[in-house]
C-alpha cells in the first residue's frame, strides 16, 4: 500500500512540474513562438475556445506570428482577443490572415516577466507541498489503522520528503533558466 502511495505521490509531483513547465512556455521571451498565444481563449461559435482549436499558428520570423483561422468568420474575434490579451498585441488583419508583430521587450517588461516566473514557481511549490501533505496524512491514517508500523511511517515520510526536495530543485532550475532567458538581450 505504501509503495503504491509513494509512486502516486511521485506521479502527482511530476504532473505538477509538467504543468509548471507548460505555464513557463507561455511566458514570452524576446522571440515569437506559437506557444505564446496557442492557449489564448477566443470567442468562436458561441463559446470560448483555445486559439489553437480554431486556427493554425506559425512563426515565420523571430518577431512575427501568423495566425490563419480555419474558418474566416472567426478572424475578427481572434484579432479582438489578441488586442485585449495580457500581452496587448497589435494584430494586422489581411483578409483571413492575421499577422501579429512581437515587439522587443523593454527592461521594465523583462523584470515584470521575471517576477511572474517567480510567482508561477511559488505556485508550483505550493502544489508540491499540498501533494506532500496529502501523502503524509495517508501515511498517518495507515499507521493509525495498523497497516504500517511507526518505523515504516517514518521511512515513507522520509521518501516523500526526498520527492518534495527533488521536485523543488527541478522547479527552481526551470525558473532560473527562464529568468536568464528573459534577461538576455
Amino acid at each position: 500500500m505504501s509503495e503504491q502511495l509513494i509512486q502516486q505521490t511521485k506521479q502527482k509531483m511530476q504532473q505538477s512540474f509538467e504543468a509548471f513547465e507548460r505555464e513557463l512556455s507561455s511566458v514570452r521571451t524576446g522571440r515569437a513562438a506559437p506557444s505564446l498565444i496557442e492557449n489564448m481563449m477566443v470567442e468562436a461559435y458561441g463559446s470560448n475556445m483555445k486559439l489553437q482549436e480554431v486556427a493554425s499558428i506559425t512563426a515565420p520570423e523571430p518577431t512575427m506570428l501568423v495566425v490563419q483561422p480555419w474558418d474566416g468568420s472567426v478572424t475578427d474575434s481572434i484579432a479582438k482577443s489578441l488586442r485585449t490579451s495580457d500581452f496587448h498585441f497589435n494584430p494586422a488583419v489581411e483578409g483571413t490572415v492575421i499577422r501579429v508583430p512581437i515587439p522587443p521587450l523593454t527592461q521594465e517588461r523583462r523584470q515584470e516577466l521575471v517576477k511572474m516566473v517567480g510567482k508561477k514557481a511559488e505556485e508550483a511549490k505550493i502544489s508540491i507541498r499540498t501533494i506532500r501533505q496529502d501523502a503524509l496524512s495517508q501515511l498517518k491514517r495507515a499507521k493509525d489503522n495498523g497497516d504500517i508500523s511507526q518505523d515504516e511511517q517514518a521511512r515513507y515520510e522520509k521518501r516523500v520528503q526526498e520527492l518534495v526536495d527533488t521536485s523543488n530543485k527541478e522547479i527552481e532550475a526551470a525558473a532560473k533558466s527562464k529568468e536568464q532567458e528573459l534577461m538576455k538581450i
